[in-house]
């Protein structure tokens, strides 16, 4: 407050011509517009599209023998990575055209698609793990490797925001 005035300084240039003070400013968490919610749900699952194909075209499994300081990797596109990659197009078809065209039920199909990539990889994750004390007794070390779980991080934005995107429509509605 200023001594002379007793206004507040900071207001003083948006009241200069009134003596009216501004009341309290709302404290707290702000509701964030449903349209904004919907659009950075979109925009990021299209980045969970995006890291979940690009994961399932890596490398899923490395086998490493420490004998011989050989590496194999076996890439995503020779086991499951197909299903994740043919889920993933249907995610993003369904995705596209709930952003151009408007169909709200589309998202459905996204949502239902992330939870089947999200599965697939991670029964693919789990076979790794099991299988490598198998592959260990002949001196051999299986490790899961980045594609496997890029996909499965991408498929759980993907499955996330399809969800917050069906709720901003429904808000919107």
């Amino acid at each position: 407050m200023d001594d002379q005035t007793g206004r507040n300084p900071y207001y003083a240039r948006i009241y200069e011509d009134s003596d009216e003070e501004p009341g309290p400013t709302r404290r707290g968490i702000v509701p964030l517009r449903t349209v904004d919610t919907l659009s950075a749900s979109l925009v990021v699952g299209v980045l969970g599209l995006v890291a979940a194909a690009v994961g399932s075209l890596g490398p899923w499994v490395k086998l490493i023998d420490p004998a011989s300081a050989t590496s194999v990797t076996l890439s995503g596109m020779q086991g499951d990575g197909r299903i994740t990659l043919a889920l993933i197009a249907l995610c993003s078809a369904a995705i596209f055209e709930r952003a151009t065209q408007g169909r709200g039920w589309l998202l459905w199909i996204a949502a239902t698609g992330g939870l089947a990539v999200i599965a697939v990889s991670a029964i693919a994750l789990n076979t790794v793990s099991d299988r490598s004390d198998e592959i260990e007794i002949q001196g051999i070390i299986s490790l899961a490797d980045w594609g496997i779980w890029t996909t499965l991080v991408g498929a759980m934005l993907i499955a996330a925001c399809s969800i917050c995107a069906i709720w901003a429509d429904r808000q919107s509605a």
